[in-house]
C-alpha cells in the first residue's frame, strides 16, 4: 500500500511538456528523501503521449520518447541470419537459405536425386548428376571429373548393370560388386590344344 507520507508527484499530460518538467522535478525531489526514510515511490500508470502500445519505447536525436520496433535494434548477417520485421513490433529470425559453405552448408537450396557432390572450394558444391547403370567417375586433371561408362577392348567385354560391371574376355571373366565391394576373378587356362587344365 502507498504511505500517507508520499507526496504529490505531478502527472504527465499530452503534449504538455511542462508536465513533464514538473514530474520530473517531484520525483527527483521526493528521490532525495527515500535515502533516509522507508517511504516508496508508487506509481500506477505513465501515459506517453504519441507512444504506440506494444512497442520499445526509445529516445530519438532530440531525446524525445518515442515508439520503436525489434527491427529498428537488431540487424542480421548476410547469407547467414535473416531478420524479417512482423510489423507489429516483433521479428521473426531465421536462418539465410542455403547455408553457405563457410558455414557449413552446401551452399544449395535443392540437390540432384542420387547426384555425386562435388567441392568446389568455398563456392557452393557441385552436383555431377546421377549415374546410370555402370557409370563411373572419371577423374580429368584440373577439372570435375565426368561421368562414363568403361570402354571395351580387343578381347574385352564390359556387361553394366545396377551396381555392378562384369568385364570378360577370352578365358577370364572379372565381377565387381558394389553392393559388396568384392572383386571375383574366375580364370579360365586352355591348353595347347585347347583342352581344359
Amino acid at each position: 500500500m502507498p504511505s500517507s507520507r508520499v507526496p504529490y508527484i505531478a502527472n504527465v499530460l499530452p503534449n504538455d511538456w511542462n508536465s513533464v518538467l514538473r514530474f520530473s522535478r517531484d520525483v527527483q525531489k521526493y528521490m532525495s528523501t527515500l535515502a533516509n526514510s522507508e517511504q516508496t515511490l508508487y506509481t500506477t500508470e505513465l501515459f506517453i503521449t504519441g507512444s504506440t502500445a506494444s512497442r520499445l519505447l526509445a529516445t530519438d536525436a532530440s531525446q524525445e520518447v518515442v515508439s520503436a520496433d525489434l527491427a529498428s535494434w537488431i540487424t542480421g548477417t548476410a547469407n547467414e541470419i535473416d531478420i524479417s520485421d512482423d510489423g507489429d513490433g516483433t521479428v521473426t529470425i531465421g536462418i539465410a537459405a542455403p547455408i553457405i559453405v563457410a558455414k557449413g552448408g552446401t551452399g544449395a537450396t535443392t540437390l540432384t536425386n542420387h547426384g555425386i557432390l562435388l567441392g568446389s572450394g568455398t563456392d557452393a558444391v557441385t552436383v555431377l548428376g546421377s549415374a546410370t547403370n555402370g557409370q563411373l567417375p572419371i577423374g580429368s586433371a584440373g577439372a570435375d571429373p565426368v561421368l562414363t561408362t568403361l570402354t571395351a577392348g580387343d578381347g574385352i567385354e564390359v556387361t553394366n548393370a545396377a551396381g555392378s560391371i562384369t568385364l570378360t574376355s577370352s578365358g577370364t571373366s572379372m565381377t565387381f560388386d558394389a553392393g559388396t565391394s568384392n572383386v571375383v576373378l574366375d580364370v579360365l587356362i586352355l591348353s595347347a590344344d585347347d583342352s581344359d587344365i
